[in-house]
C-alpha cells in the first residue's frame, strides 16, 4: 500500500504555544490537554510555525515580565518555531527577529511595549471599521423602514451618516480608541474597557440616527415643533432598549432582525470589504460566520479577542506548493488551538483539523 506522506504545517495558538511550554511554569491553570501528550505530538511534527499575530499575542502578555519573554523566545528557537507573517498590513521582518534574539530584558521590555502600540493599532482599526459598519447597517435599515421620506431623500441622509457626518470625527475615535485601550492594558482590563466604551459610542450613533431621520421627516411634513419631535425621538430611543449599556445590541439586534435577508446581504458585502483588503478566505469566512453573527444574531458585545483569532485561522489557507505539487504529500496547514469557539469554526472550515485536536486531546 502506498502511504501519503505527512508533511503538514501545523500552527500554534497562543493557548496551545503556553500548553507546550508548560502553562504551570508560566503561573496559568491547565489547559483541557494533556501537556505532555501535545509535546510529543509537536516534538513529531517536522513543519510547525508561530503565526504572527499569536507572537504579538505572547510579546503583548508577558511585556512586564521580561525574563518570561527571554525563556519563551529561547524556547521558540529551540523547538524550531518559526514566525509565519499572517497580518495582511503588519509584517514582522528576519531582522527584527534576528535582533530580538540579542535583546537584554530592559530592550527587550521596550520592544513588547512597542509591539503592544502595534497590536492596539491593529485593533483600534478593527473596532473603528465594526463600529462603522454596524452604524451604517442601522441608519440603512431604520431608512428602509422610514415612511415620509423619497428614496433620493433617504440615500442623502445615509450619505451622510455614513460619510460626511463621522468624516471629521474617525479620526478623532480611532484616536480615543487608542486611548482607551492603552489605559485598558495599563488596568489590565482591556476586554471590558473597549467593550464598553464601543457600545457607548454605538449607542450616541444610532440615537443620533434616530433623532436625524425623524427630524428629516418632520421638516417634510413641514411639522412646526420640530425640537419636541427630537425630544420624543430622543425618549423613544431609550425605552427602546438604546441605553448604552447591555439593552444596545439587543435592541439593534431586534431591529435588523426583522428582515433576515438584509442580513443575509449585509454578511456578503462586509466579508467582500476584507477581501478587498487581502484578508484569506477564511479569515472573511471567520467574520461573517462567528463575529457577524454573534453581534446581529445574537446580540453579543464586541470581543477584541475575535480580532487576533480572525487572523489566527487565516493560517488555514497557506499551502506550501513546493510540497503540494507532490499528491502524496498532506501540504495543507492546520491551526492547533483548544478553545471551543475556535474549535467549533475550525471543525465546519476543516473537519480533518477538528479531529486532530480532538485526538490530542482525547487519545489515552
Amino acid at each position: 500500500m502506498i502511504q501519503v506522506e505527512d508533511e503538514k504545517m501545523i500552527f500554534l495558538d497562543a493557548n496551545a504555544f503556553y500548553s507546550y511550554y508548560g502553562r504551570s511554569k508560566l503561573g496559568m491553570t491547565s489547559e483541557p490537554v494533556d501537556e505532555e501528550r501535545l509535546k510529543k505530538y509537536l516534538e513529531q511534527q517536522r513543519e510547525k510555525s508561530l503565526p504572527t499575530s499569536v507572537y504579538i499575542e505572547i510579546m503583548t502578555h508577558f511585556r512586564n515580565n521580561p525574563k518570561v519573554l527571554q525563556n519563551l523566545l529561547e524556547f521558540r528557537y529551540a523547538k524550531g518555531l518559526p514566525l509565519f507573517n499572517n497580518i495582511p498590513d503588519y509584517v514582522v521582518s528576519e531582522d527584527e527577529i534576528t535582533s530580538v534574539a540579542y535583546m537584554d530584558q530592559a530592550a527587550l521590555k521596550n520592544y513588547a511595549d512597542r509591539l503592544l502600540k502595534s497590536k492596539i493599532q491593529i485593533e483600534s482599526k478593527f473596532t473603528l471599521l465594526f463600529f462603522e459598519i454596524t452604524k451604517d447597517l442601522y441608519a440603512h435599515y431604520k431608512l428602509e423602514m422610514t415612511d415620509g421620506l423619497s428614496q433620493k431623500n433617504k440615500d442623502a441622509i445615509l450619505g451622510y451618516i455614513g460619510r460626511v457626518a463621522y468624516k471629521e470625527y474617525q479620526n478623532l475615535l480611532e484616536e480615543r480608541i487608542k486611548v482607551e485601550l492603552q489605559s485598558g492594558y495599563d488596568e489590565n482590563k482591556e476586554k471590558k474597557v473597549l467593550k464598553d466604551f464601543y457600545i457607548q459610542e454605538l449607542n450616541e450613533a444610532c440615537v443620533l440616527t434616530n433623532i436625524i431621520i425623524q427630524g428629516c421627516v418632520a421638516c417634510k411634513q413641514d411639522k412646526e415643533d420640530i425640537i419636541s419631535i427630537v425630544q420624543q425621538t430622543y425618549q423613544k430611543s431609550i425605552e427602546s432598549g438604546l441605553d448604552g449599556n447591555t439593552g444596545t445590541m439587543p435592541c439593534i439586534v431586534d431591529t435588523l432582525a426583522t428582515d433576515q435577508h438584509f442580513l443575509d446581504i449585509a454578511k456578503v458585502k462586509v466579508s467582500e470589504m476584507f477581501k478587498k483588503g487581502k484578508y484569506s478566505a477564511t479569515q472573511r469566512r471567520y467574520l461573517r460566520d462567528v463575529m457577524f453573527t454573534s453581534w446581529f444574531e445574537r446580540g453579543k458585545k464586541l470581543d477584541k479577542n475575535d480580532i487576533f483569532d480572525m487572523l489566527c485561522v487565516g493560517c488555514l489557507d497557506h499551502i506550501d506548493k513546493t510540497k503540494n505539487a507532490c499528491v502524496l504529500i498532506d501540504a495543507s496547514s492546520y491551526v492547533l488551538s483548544f478553545d471551543t469557539r475556535m474549535k467549533n469554526f475550525i471543525g465546519t472550515v476543516k473537519p480533518e483539523n477538528l479531529r486532530l485536536i480532538e485526538k490530542i486531546q482525547n487519545e489515552q
